[in-house]
């Protein structure tokens, strides 16, 4: 279970993209990751954050993007402001649930399935 994260500040929010394997059934890889991304964007003090994830592999099942979500919420990532994430379309019926999770406890989050440029303009208009 190996990955990469590279986190770019850009012109008002952050890119963080994610490589490799999903640390599948690994909590603790997981809340890794996560806090990994969220230690470098705060410290680059963007005020959004796109995480791409269109290059891992494994992609967690329905099951483990609920302890996963538990893992995102109970991390600061709602404090800082939007997060879009960039994902392939056969996944959104799995990222609905997330999405849904995430605005009834006031984070701003959001899936993308056709690009960059449409992420940047919601991130823009968040702020």
């Amino acid at each position: 279970m190996s990955y990469t994260v590279k986190v770019t500040p850009m012109d008002g929010y952050c890119c963080a993209k994610i490589e490799g394997v999903w640390p599948q059934k690994d909590s603790q890889a997981q809340a890794s990751l996560l806090a990994r991304i969220l230690a470098e964007w705060k410290s680059d003090s963007q005020p959004g954050l796109i995480i791409d994830v269109r290059s891992m592999q494994d992609t967690p099942s329905v099951l483990e993007d609920y302890e996963t979500a538990k893992i995102f919420f109970d991390s600061e990532f709602y404090r800082i402001g939007p997060v879009a994430v960039l994902d392939h379309p056969e996944r959104k019926s799995a990222n609905v649930f997330l999405e849904n999770a995430a605005h009834n406890r006031g984070i701003m989050l959001r899936f993308f399935y056709d690009g960059r440029q449409e992420a940047i303009d919601w991130i823009s208009t968040q702020q």
